[in-house]
């Protein structure tokens, strides 16, 4: 169980976005969560260790979880909570909170069919995560508060990516649109296109860059802003690209997702 000034912390975190949701507050939040521990509702039953034994608590997705009912698509909204006094304000009986790292929270709902994390459903303050939300968060990303702004992953040694080649090849429209963005974009000298995954992410599109040598960050943000602006419409919303810069690292893992999906002629 968290200790009593963490759950403080991660509560007025909470408290000050509904008081004020700004870029501050929000970040504030985010970046609480990331170190956090929830309480998620569940059903009491044979998945629970006896008291007094050393048998290790059930997986997440083995529990019996409380979530709003499921909507015409499929999806619900997850239930979690920041204290006991909180859950206790939704629920006081019927119902055994199990503690959960919000990064394993956010890796669950990320495999799942969940569309939301609600946050204290009854108070005494509380809120409500994406799914944008809480996929960047499963990166250990603190998602942007602006739209149109970038979210930018900074991955450590060791870290867990995954690159396939993309689930649902995307149609030759999307594809035409990109390439015409890519060709009027000079720095990119071929681009590739596949799924990726950072840590306990979702695999998503991700466009990968082989630019020009020299090509600095000032000089690769209007490319990104230039993709982004021709193939947004086509996306749909709520949808993003991740774009990452080949390198040594990256140049095999996105070559055996597939031949690149531009290259530019040395008469360009």
């Amino acid at each position: 169980m968290r200790s009593a000034p963490a759950a403080a912390d991660l509560l007025a975190a909470i408290r000050a976005v509904s008081e004020r949701d700004d870029r501050g507050s929000r970040r504030g939040l985010y970046a609480a969560l990331l170190g956090s521990t929830l309480l998620l509702p569940a059903e009491p039953g044979a998945d629970e260790p006896a008291a007094g034994t050393d048998e290790p608590s059930p997986r997440t997705d083995e529990l019996r979880l409380f979530t709003t009912p499921p909507e015409a698509d499929g999806s619900w909204k997850l239930l979690a909570f920041t204290d006991p006094t909180a859950a206790t304000e939704w629920r006081s009986d019927g119902v055994r909170l199990v503690p959960r790292s919000a990064r394993e929270v956010f890796a669950f709902a990320v495999r799942s069919a969940t569309s939301a994390i609600l946050l204290n459903v009854a108070g005494p303050a509380g809120g409500e995560l994406t799914r944008r939300e809480f996929a960047a968060l499963a990166e250990g990303v603190l998602p942007s508060t602006d739209a149109d702004a970038f979210e930018e992953l900074q991955l450590g040694a060791g870290a867990a990516v995954q690159v396939a080649p993309p689930e649902r090849p995307p149609g030759e429209a999307f594809l035409g649109v990109l390439r015409m963005a890519l060709e009027a974009s000079p720095p990119v000298r071929a681009a590739w296109l596949a799924d990726v995954a950072f840590e306990a992410g979702e695999l998503h599109p991700a466009v990968g860059l082989s630019l020009h040598p020299g090509t600095d960050d000032e000089a690769l943000r209007p490319v990104i802003e230039l993709v982004m602006a021709r193939v947004q419409p086509l996306l749909g919303h709520g949808r993003y690209l991740d774009f990452i810069v080949i390198d040594e690292v990256w140049a095999p893992l996105f070559a055996d997702a597939g031949p690149p999906i531009f290259e530019r002629s040395a008469a360009s």
